[in-house]
């Protein structure tokens, strides 16, 4: 697929413009609940051992709390 998002084409067919950009995020959706709940099955910090819940909290860039409900809503994301 090919996305053409400049700001010419864009004002040129707005309804187009939206559109595409619709497409898109359903395809990044897909992406993420496809690849999504594995990855944060594999980084849970309640099932870890080795205490890696700092690290995971550190490299999302928020708190271990606010990673922990981003691993969770992750976990049982599904897609359609």
């Amino acid at each position: 697929m090919r996305v053409r998002l400049d700001r010419l084409w864009f004002e040129e067919d707005k309804a187009r413009g939206y559109a595409m950009m619709l497409k898109v995020c359903d395809r990044l959706e897909a992406i993420v609940a496809e690849t999504g709940p594995e990855a944060a099955r594999a980084l849970d910090p309640e099932h870890d051992e080795g205490g890696a819940a700092p690290a995971v909290a550190e490299a999302l860039g928020m708190t271990e709390k606010a990673a922990r409900a981003r691993l969770l809503h992750y976990e049982h994301l599904t897609w359609r």
